[in-house]
């Protein structure tokens, strides 16, 4: 009968994995249309040969270049990527066609792109502060350039073209920030490697009342070397001829920077930067639709003319590559901020950029440039450098993928902050709710409540699905099949589309909620716990394609992660993964021997009659509470240690979760709902586990029991026949004996050892005569200070463990060297203690700053209010919890421990603390309505 019932159990699991990932399959295959989503990350083949082709490194397969040109366009989105823009751009469009496509994290490096140019010129995230580039014949306040500049550093000016006069006050402000960026430092390694370097061009908007006003010369910013200067080049107005009709009355003199650049070195670096794009958007608000999409199209042919020129012009050994530092205000508006980055080589190349600081094919940052340029001139780069390298990943059509991925990027953009403003809102509410409910012990609407509380621990794994499903509006492609006649390739089927998938969303919920309602507690929160946990990690170990596109997970246009697991889910999968499982050992301990979590099939009453699953108010009133046979026991533990563990090692993996913080997260969450099952096994033995002679193993707790507990074991037993334990004169150790009502409270020296029938209280408390408590026998305060102090040394050990294994991981996995933990541990290793410094200081910022401004401080909030009001009211239930469902409530702990680490050892914390408390609150509240419910049917 018992096999029975655990092969049923493990068909129903399984049912229910099959029916998540169903879900998620279904959002996949629709948005997509067809396409095979989890194939994105596999080789794909050749559209001549049909064979599979495989990434390309350039460093090792390619020859070096010997020049490179760089031309920069402000403003530039991918919405002109697409028709009808590249009508009129023939020369960009076989760009597409033949080179390396990319979009470039803009957003991070700042605003109007000069934060971009000095992110390039450090190899890592930097900042301005308004510095730029003058010609040295140029006045700047009231002197020449080369004058300001001996001014400010002291420095001869030599013989260099441009200078940053502000170069020291750069340097001090990008010191002064938690990043510790040196702009520069590019432009130093190229000189001192005879590396030409040049700037052209600037996207100054002219302003005759204050010429000085408008000026736009932060192109310099990402070439200068350490002192501020660049070897050649022009950025003065000189190369802005007059055109009335233009954005400013000025246009780029385009025949004069191709006549200049072609007196470039043999062995150079060019920035050419093409400013009429931004000019046109800086006064967009000043035209009319139709003249303002005129001026659109004589800019794009012109810029698009002079690339053709460039292109014609280039020769062996020297690539091409356009960029732009910033996407302009429309694009910006439309959450497009993804910034185009196009490559161009004469020897060959063709597809998906691709870096190890984001691991997502075509996605790349700012500062990605920088070792790019070193490397594709055969130098070495700097160790500061916290940008990657791009390879080329071959793709049959890199622009229809790119415009794809970006089109869901801005879909999942725009509904994430929305849905999960409105969902944390409704998690509040409903946790409130329910506290009302679980202390007024209101009956009317108590199904109700109950339901809407399921679906807190549920909505993670259906938001974690919503995303890949929903599409953007960017597409090349002609329109497609949609909902009701609409092409999802337009703006109204797209917004229709989404909606739909959106609205789907409390439907499936409800349905799962309902479910689980008609679950026991222990059954319902196995199920959602093991589900999500599931779920969570098979995505994670096979690429991570759901989580990259997820709603709740990180999103490329944030950029605050780009692979691994991100903090929300995390906190979704140690709360789920441990909620789960020390609901299960509950079910265990609540079953009788051979029965398995879900299994309808208990042990009947004396009656014959069959008992329904095991529920709080069973294991309350003793029914339905037997012992599991010691082997089984073992093996669930470790089975459980196993889990464990392997959730460690994805969460510490460089390859896998690549999350520092949620490793040592999981290390501490983990290890004490593991420690704290087997203690309570120790100390919280069921009646009905009982040896025949009981020990006071463990050093001072006995086994608890009450006055109901006696059913489980016959007929009713006469009160003298109890049995207590008492200490014998000889030996001083327990035995077993018997005592009537007489003799309890008041036979001497049983007043440490009696174990109270109705009260059921800890060991080492009893009732008198008159109804007093007799008080603790002494060292009882020792001990428990005994307990605080193991408890505290085990939680630092279980911290130690986790950042011992988060090593290990990173020093041993391939890959570690280039994850951001990777790169914290070479920091470290090289006594780089700044560096540690400037990341410990980030971290910390950011904990700071989402305390105000994320509403998952409010969850948090809400979640300890109501744990809080549970515990306390009614007193004492918090003890007569512990003895009756001490795997539950070690769970419980256990998370509640988990949220206080992630909180302090995440940079988002806040937000990790957010998603893993509800895991603890929430079945609190179901407990304490399930008991009401029971009561209410037993009397």
């Amino acid at each position: 009968m018992g096999s029975q019932s655990s092969v049923r159990s493990f068909l129903l699991l399984l049912t229910g994995l099959l029916v998540s990932a169903g879900y998620i399959l279904f959002f996949a295959v629709l948005g997509h249309l067809g396409q095979v989503y989890l194939k994105d990350n596999i080789a794909r083949r050749s559209p001549v040969s049909g064979q599979p082709v495989h990434r390309v490194n350039s460093s090792e397969e390619r020859e070096s270049a010997e020049r490179l040109t760089i031309i920069s366009i402000p403003g530039l989105s991918f919405l002109e990527l697409r028709e009808p823009s590249l009508r009129v751009m023939p020369e960009l469009s076989r760009l597409l066609q033949e080179g390396v496509l990319g979009a470039v994290n803009a957003r991070l490096a700042g605003q109007g792109g000069k934060d971009s140019y000095a992110s390039i010129g450090a190899g890592r995230r930097s900042v301005s502060g308004g510095a730029q580039g003058y010609n040295r014949w140029e006045t700047v306040e009231e002197v020449p350039a080369d004058v300001l500049y001996q001014r400010y550093t002291g420095r001869p000016s030599g013989k260099e073209a441009i200078f940053v006069p502000a170069i020291e006050g750069l340097a001090s402000t990008n010191r002064a920030t938690s990043y510790g960026g040196r702009p520069g430092s590019l432009g130093d390694i190229l000189g001192r490697n005879q590396v030409q370097t040049n700037v052209w061009g600037n996207a100054d908007i002219v302003s005759e009342a204050d010429p000085a006003k408008g000026l736009q010369r932060y192109a310099p910013l990402a070439l200068m070397n350490l002192e501020g200067t660049v070897a050649q080049g022009d950025v003065s107005r000189s190369l802005l001829r007059s055109s009335p009709w233009r954005a400013g009355g000025v246009s780029t003199d385009y025949s004069a920077i191709l006549d200049q650049w072609k007196q470039r070195d043999n062995r150079s670096v060019t920035l050419i930067e093409l400013g009429d794009l931004q000019r046109l958007y800086a006064v967009r608000s000043f035209y009319s639709e139709e003249s303002f999409a005129a001026q659109m199209q004589d800019v794009l042919k012109e810029m698009d003319s002079f690339i053709g020129n460039v292109r014609r012009e280039i020769a062996d050994k020297e690539d091409l590559w356009i960029l732009s530092p910033v996407v302009h205000s429309d694009a910006a508006k439309r959450k497009l901020t993804m910034a185009p980055w196009i490559m161009h080589r004469n020897d060959g190349g063709r597809g998906l950029i691709y870096t190890e600081s984001t691991r997502r094919d075509g996605v790349a940052v700012m500062w990605d440039l920088t070792p790019s340029v070193t490397e594709r001139l055969g130098l070495a780069g700097a160790a500061e450098w916290t940008g990657k390298a791009v390879q080329i990943k071959p793709h049959a059509d890199p622009l229809a993928y790119l415009l794809g991925e970006i089109g869901r990027m801005e879909a999942v953009y725009r509904v994430r902050l929305p849905l999960l403003s409105v969902f944390t809102v409704y998690e509040i509410g409903v946790l409130l709710i329910g506290l009302y409910y679980a202390l007024s012990r209101k009956k009317e609407g108590r199904p109700l409540v109950r339901g809407l509380l399921w679906s807190i621990p549920a909505a993670p794994l259906l938001l974690f699905a919503l995303g890949p499903g929903l599409n953007g509006t960017l597409s090349i492609h002609g329109p497609k099949p949609g909902v009701g006649g609409l092409s999802l390739a337009s703006a109204e089927g797209t917004a229709l589309w989404n909606a739909a998938q959106i609205a789907l969303l409390p439907v499936v919920l409800a349905a799962i909620s309902l479910w689980l309602v008609r679950r026991s507690l222990w059954a319902g929160c196995t199920w959602i716990g093991l589900a999500t946990a599931a779920v969570l990690m098979l995505d994670g170990w096979t690429g991570a394609n759901v989580m990259k596109r997820s709603v709740l997970g990180y999103d490329p246009i944030i950029g605050a992660r780009f692979y691994g697991i991100g903090n929300e889910l995390m906190g979704v999968l140690v709360g789920a993964a441990v909620l789960g499982t020390m609901a299960w050992a509950q079910q265990r301990q609540s079953l009788p021997a051979g029965s398995m979590p879900g299994s309808a099939s208990v042990a009947a009453g004396r009656s014959g009659r069959p008992k329904r699953p095991a529920s709080p108010a069973a294991a309350r009133s003793g029914r339905a509470i037997g012992p599991t046979a010691p082997a089984a026991d073992r093996l669930f533990r470790w089975g459980l240690a196993a889990l464990y563990v392997a959730l460690l090692i994805y969460l510490a993996s460089p390859v896998g979760g690549a999350n520092a913080g949620g490793a040592i997260t999981a290390a501490v969450t983990c290890g004490a709902a593991w420690f704290g099952l087997r203690r309570g096994e120790r100390w919280s033995s069921p009646l009905s586990a009982w040896p025949e002679k009981p020990s006071l193993r463990g050093g001072g707790r006995m086994p608890k029991t009450g006055a109901g507990a006696v059913r489980y074991l016959g007929p009713p037993i006469p009160l003298r026949n109890l049995p207590v334990l008492r200490e014998t004169p000889r030996s001083g150790q327990p035995e077993l004996a018997h005592t009537d009502r007489a003799s309890i409270g008041r036979q001497p020296g049983l007043g440490q050892y009696v174990l109270t029938v109705s009260g059921g209280e800890e060991f080492g408390r009893t009732t008198s005569r008159s109804g007093k408590p007799v008080p603790k026998q002494p060292g009882h305060e020792f001990q428990a200070r005994g307990m605080k102090l193991r408890t505290a040394v085990l939680l630092g050990l279980l911290l130690v463990g986790g950042i011992l294994v988060l090593w290990v991981a990173n020093v041993w996995f391939k890959g570690g060297q280039h994850s951001h933990i990777g790169e914290a541990f070479r920091y470290l290793a090289a006594g780089d203690l700044a560096e540690i410094k400037d990341i410990l200081v980030r971290k910390l910022k950011m904990n700071v700053h989402l305390l105000g401004a994320s509403i998952w401080s409010k969850v948090v909030l809400t979640c300890v209010l109501v744990m809080l009001a549970i515990l306390v009211k009614p007193p004492r239930r918090f003890r007569r919890w512990r003895r009756l469902y001490p795997a539950f409530l070690n769970g419980w702990a256990a998370i509640t421990i988990g949220t206080v680490t992630a909180f302090l050892f995440n940079d988002s914390g806040i937000v990790a603390a957010g998603t893993m408390m509800t895991y603890a609150a929430v079945p609190l509240l179901l407990l304490s309505l399930e008991e009401q419910v029971e009561e209410s049917s037993d009397g």
